[in-house]
């Protein structure tokens, strides 16, 4: 029960990431609008904590999320987790 609380967050935060991006740069949704196979991997090296960057270790794993268009915003469409 713990783990769905967490892709719970997981997903809320990468929705309000997509958004984010989605309201100062316009590319996403016109690449997205043209494809609808558009993914963004988040690089997890950085951390922000406390309105601070603290520099980790980079890690393998990258969190993938799938971008489509409805209407004229941009969301996510899925979410995992990959190893490059």
């Amino acid at each position: 029960m713990h783990h769905v609380k967490i892709e719970s967050k997981v997903a809320e935060a990468v929705g309000a990431v997509i958004q984010t991006i989605a309201k100062t740069d316009s590319s996403p949704l016109e690449a997205v609008s043209h494809s609808t196979d558009r993914h963004l991997a988040f690089n997890s090296s950085f951390l922000y904590r406390d309105k601070r960057t603290v520099k980790t270790l980079q890690s393998p794993r990258r969190l993938v999320t799938k971008m489509i268009s409805s209407g004229k915003q941009l969301r996510t469409d899925g979410i995992w987790m990959t190893c490059h």
